[in-house]
């Protein structure tokens, strides 16, 4: 468990500059056990970004963080909000200067490049255009178990010579703060190219289900998600993205990939979900 000094305390919010506000933790504990690559990043959307301009005109701005997910640590949510409303009355020359102090910020708690990039239209959502839904395809489908479990997933043969890749996404997917317990809702997007087995549908939505009760941050989420289908299914290609619903004016979306070009977009170009 992590010993983060603003989760679960009274917090004193800060409008001028204050990069201790900030706090990371390391993903190699959490990671114990796990066997798949990881590769991708964690993709930050701050919606609730502003500075002073030199004459007193409030800037506002919305920012894309790339964090990759081979850096030492995770930033801390709650600290990374702290930190950005730290800027609310900061006097700063441009935005320019902003993004390129928060990249240098955040690179440090991070232990390895983060990229920082002001958003100023999110693109069209085509993500999803061969995606099939879940819990609409599966319809009346029983479900009874709500802590996690991994046994739940089956397996059943697939074609070998298979290259067309199966899509799946649920927005069922529901886990909890490791610390405060606070519910975080959001949708897991799968694509995969098999190798000798695919996994049932059945079985995926009630695993994703289970997740229902379980305590732990996103990133560690998804990874879980990403590690268990990794291991089960023995995929040719795996990517898993989980992109959460904003919470204190922040989303967070973690990709876990064995091959990029499963993705056809910049994960700083992602786009966001009406959920978000």
């Amino acid at each position: 468990m992590s010993n983060l000094k603003s989760l679960g305390t009274n917090t004193t919010y800060r409008d001028k500059y204050d990069p201790s506000q900030l706090e990371g933790f390391p993903r190699e504990v959490r990671r114990r056990g796990k066997l798949a690559p990881m590769n991708g990043a964690d993709i930050w959307t701050a919606f609730e970004v502003s500075f002073l301009l030199p004459r007193g005109l409030p800037c506002y701005l919305v920012l894309r963080i790339f964090n990759s997910a081979d850096s030492k640590n995770i930033f801390e949510s709650k600290s990374l909000k702290l930190y950005l409303n730290s800027f609310n009355n900061t006097v700063l020359a441009s935005k320019d200067l902003l993004v390129r102090t928060i990249e240098r910020d955040l690179t440090l708690v991070a232990g390895g490049r983060v990229l920082v990039e002001e958003v100023k239209v999110f693109t069209e959502n085509t993500l999803y255009k061969n995606s099939r839904n879940l819990e609409e395809f599966l319809g009346q489908i029983e479900i009874s178990e709500y802590d996690y479990n991994s046994g739940l997933l089956k397996t059943k043969p697939s074609k070998e010579d298979r290259l067309v890749p199966v899509e799946l996404h649920s927005d069922l997917l529901r886990s909890n703060c490791e610390i405060t317990n606070q519910p975080d809702w959001g949708r897991i997007y799968i694509k995969y190219i098999p190798g000798k087995v695919e996994v049932t549908y059945e079985s995926l939505l009630r695993y994703i289900v289970s997740i229902r009760t379980h305590q732990a941050f996103h990133e560690p989420t998804v990874e879980s998600i990403y590690n268990d289908l990794f291991r089960i299914l023995e995929p040719k290609k795996l990517l898993v993205l989980g992109q959460y619903t904003r919470r204190g004016g922040i989303d967070i979306n973690p990709c876990r990939y064995t091959h990029k070009d499963l993705l056809p977009i910049d994960l700083l170009c992602l786009p966001k979900l009406i959920q978000q």
